[in-house]
């Protein structure tokens, strides 16, 4: 479409056939030998972009304290040292090696 085309066109008419085509922007605008570029520059002028605000949750308002826990076999020994420190044991371990573990920590 040549420069004096393009003058004469009826935008809103234009992107009221776009609408309906169902093709992107730029299908359409091949399709019909309209330049891209113009074609923008006049949904904007007809069309002006809508300016959407975030939707606000409350998530975004507060803040909540997440405690991650390992994932840990149901049949675990946990042993809590007085430091905070934790050491998980699998509750299948032979009855000498855990008596020796926990004579172990016991001195700690």
């Amino acid at each position: 479409m040549s420069n004096t085309d393009e003058n004469q066109v009826d935008w809103k008419d234009v992107m009221s056939r776009h609408a309906a085509s169902g093709q992107t922007q730029k299908q359409f605008c091949q399709t019909n030998g309209i330049s891209y570029k113009q074609f923008k520059y006049h949904r904007y002028q007809i069309i002006p972009p809508t300016k959407s605000k975030p939707k606000e949750s409350k998530a975004t308002k507060e803040f909540a304290e997440i405690k991650i826990k390992p994932n840990l076999p149901r049949n675990t020994i946990t042993i809590k040292y007085p430091n905070g420190c934790e050491c998980h044991l699998p509750s299948c371990l032979p009855t000498e090696l855990l008596a020796t573990i926990l004579k172990g920590v016991s001195v700690c």
